[in-house]
């Protein structure tokens, strides 16, 4: 708060008081962040958790990352790096630690399925750990996956640092759309656009008594997408058996 006081031309006393607040970025808050990316191809997602943003000086860091929602970690994926901050708040990777600098404890039954990671550190930089988790072989049944790192450092509080993902078609089994083509209506049916792993699938499709099945219009096509979830090509028709078109009567 800024306050300027003076006599007017009446001898009277006038004051003005002005104030102006600053907010924080979130890193900056938390003293770190974490945030993580979606590969739709390896169903992969590569969790980043940066710690010591604000370079307070730390001896021995160390982080606690309780896996959750279905999701596998993956053996020997933990990295640490050094980073920097920019002016803007903005960071950049640096170099990758040697493993002896640090320890690291997988996720197991017997830990309640965490990952920790100790610093043998005693300096005042920020560092970014790395580590990946997968959802292969699972129905992927949410839009969005979030994790919760615990960071401590001796003789500062404790910090939370919360993370979400947003899953490409996550949760999404089938879609249907269509459009007229004349006298008839064009439809198609996109099933397990999230690439879930399913057996036996069925897909029923009941018209209104309007409308008359072209059997011979019915074509099944295996979709393929790229890193990000975006269908790359819809090309490649299934061999006859893949798939079995039954009509009721």
């Amino acid at each position: 708060t800024a306050e300027s006081t003076w006599m007017d031309k009446n001898g009277g006393k006038r004051t003005n008081k002005e104030s102006s607040g600053f907010t924080p970025n979130n890193q900056t808050s938390h003293n770190g962040f974490k945030n993580g990316s979606y590969n739709a191809v390896s169903k992969e997602i590569t969790w980043k958790v940066g710690i010591n943003y604000n370079g307070e000086p730390s001896k021995n860091p160390y982080i606690k990352d309780t896996i959750t929602d279905g999701q596998q970690f993956l053996h020997g994926s933990v990295a640490v790096k050094t980073y920097t901050i920019s002016k803007n708040g903005s960071i950049t990777e640096g170099e990758s630690l040697d493993s002896s600098k640090y320890e690291i404890e997988e996720p197991s039954d017997g830990n309640k399925n965490t990952l920790i990671v100790r610093l043998k550190t005693d300096d005042a930089l920020p560092y970014l750990i790395e580590f990946k988790t997968s959802l292969k072989g699972q129905a992927i049944k949410q839009n969005q996956y979030t994790n919760k790192a615990e960071y401590f450092n001796n003789d500062h509080a404790d910090r939370t640092l919360t993370g979400s993902v947003s899953i490409a078609n996550g949760g999404n089994l089938i879609s249907k759309g269509g459009k007229q083509n004349g006298n008839n209506i064009d439809w198609n049916i996109n099933v397990n656009a999230s690439q879930s792993t399913l057996d036996d699938v069925k897909v029923k499709d009941t018209p209104d008594e309007n409308q008359i099945i072209d059997e011979d219009s019915f074509k099944v096509y295996q979709a393929k997408y790229n890193e990000n979830g975006v269908m790359k090509d819809s090309s490649g028709n299934l061999i006859p058996g893949d798939v079995q078109l039954e009509k009721d009567k």
